[in-house]
């Protein structure tokens, strides 16, 4: 079996609703078990209508909420036929009134608290499981529903929640396996779950991804799908560098290392699962299949000297001085080789300064102290504040003013990866 998971930029039209079910249906003799994002920025819109009930403007919250549901009943009519919706159109509207329920319990108590809000955003996979499922039915594909909440177990730590492997992979054999045996596909959402007492959860902004991966491995899946709008996990920001490329194959560590770092095409978390059920990953643009986007596997042992294979951007840093003259602070950077201390900190001032981290990325980078000098030279004249070196062999960083971040990737982009 494979899994496929499809984000909101995916199916936000009906050209890509029409992709996404004929790339379901063409591997339907691959059992997938599909994982749906909300579609474009409704959980974005959600959230805004959220902060503004709290905040005591209930019926801009309420108009924010009919215009969420005007687009998924106009993308509704777009791409299904008239038949179709009247079932799917009672959804989203029993959706809606759930919504605006929540919504007006939040202009009374004027508080909202996490799990309030990962009640309100675990609407938003609902309304694209629904328009989907109706979708893959009309192109005559047997699926099967399975809510997330019924499979993904977490704690309640609102949202940033942890699911409860142990759970979830009785509820995989229970639930899941059973329909991809059957010869149906199975079709269910990323990013919420629902504690154990039945409270809606999310996992973190992005972790669709993450859920695709988990089932992936709990599964045992033959290949992990991501599928997007982009053509694969690039050599840096397309969207900063405009001469950014397509990268072919990485290994689980460099992919990880670009996800840490700053990539936002995979969700930093996704990577585990894959790799303990080595498993691969591919990233596929839905709108382009002539391209084969990127395969993440497991370490490509390239031939030395270490090569960068990805630059990343991490936009927002805070190094906090209180007022004070901080030298050699310990300032630490997360990253899957662990949390490393910069070396070299400049003194800053100030009760909260801006800074970003620009990182080269590729196997053996973290180790070869001639990649590093190259990226220092290539920044110049730029200040840099702090050195992150030897924390992973995948990578290595600079910190940097965060008014610097975009030209010093470009700069590190164009000393390594433009030909």
């Amino acid at each position: 079996m494979i899994v496929m998971k499809f984000g909101g930029a995916s199916t936000h039209t009906p050209a890509g609703i029409h992709n996404v079910t004929g790339i379901i249906r063409s591997r339907r003799a691959e059992k997938p078990l599909v994982v749906l994002s909300a579609i474009g920025k409704t959980t974005r819109n959600i959230e805004r209508c959220a902060h503004e009930a709290v905040t005591g403007d209930a019926e801009s919250a309420y108009h924010q909420l009919d215009e969420l549901l005007a687009f998924h009943l106009r993308l509704l009519a777009e791409t299904l036929p008239s038949d179709s919706h009247r079932q799917v159109g009672r959804r989203i509207e029993e959706l809606g009134a759930s919504l605006h329920s929540l919504l007006q319990g939040l202009s009374i108590v004027r508080e909202l608290s996490p799990r309030s809000f990962d009640a309100c955003r675990s609407h938003g996979e609902k309304f694209a499981s629904a328009i989907i499922m109706e979708a893959l039915n009309k192109e005559g594909v047997p699926v099967q529903y399975i809510p997330a909440e019924n499979i993904i177990i977490t704690d309640n730590n609102y949202g940033h929640a942890s699911v409860k492997e142990e759970t979830v992979c009785k509820n995989v054999q229970k639930r899941i396996i059973p329909v991809i045996e059957e010869g149906k596909v199975a079709l269910t959402e990323g990013y919420i779950g629902a504690a154990e007492d039945g409270t809606p959860t999310t996992m973190g902004k992005e972790s669709s991804d993450y859920t695709a991966s988990l089932l992936g491995a709990l599964c045992k899946a033959s290949d992990i799908q991501i599928w997007t709008d982009v053509n694969g996990m690039m050599t840096a920001d397309p969207r900063i560098v405009a001469e950014a490329k397509t990268i072919e194959e990485l290994s689980y560590d460099e992919a990880e290392e670009l996800a840490a770092l700053g990539a936002k095409i995979l969700h930093p978390l996704t990577i585990a699962p894959a790799r303990n059920g080595n498993i691969p990953v591919h990233i596929r643009n839905s709108a382009n299949l002539g391209n084969n986007g990127t395969v993440i596997h497991a370490a490509t042992h390239r031939a030395s000297p270490p090569k960068v294979e990805a630059v990343a951007l991490m936009a927002s840093l805070k190094i906090s001085g209180n007022g004070q003259r901080v030298v050699g602070e310990e300032f630490l950077l997360q990253t899957p080789g662990g949390a490393a201390r910069f070396a070299s900190v400049a003194d800053t001032t100030g009760n909260a300064a801006d800074h970003c981290a620009v990182s080269i990325v590729g196997e053996g980078v973290g180790n070869d102290t001639s990649l590093l000098l190259r990226m220092i030279a290539a920044l110049k004249p730029m200040d840099i504040r702090a050195v992150l070196y030897g924390a992973s062999k995948s990578s290595a960083s600079v910190v940097l003013d965060a008014s610097c971040g975009e030209q010093a990737l470009r700069n590190i982009h164009k000393e390594f990866l433009t030909s």
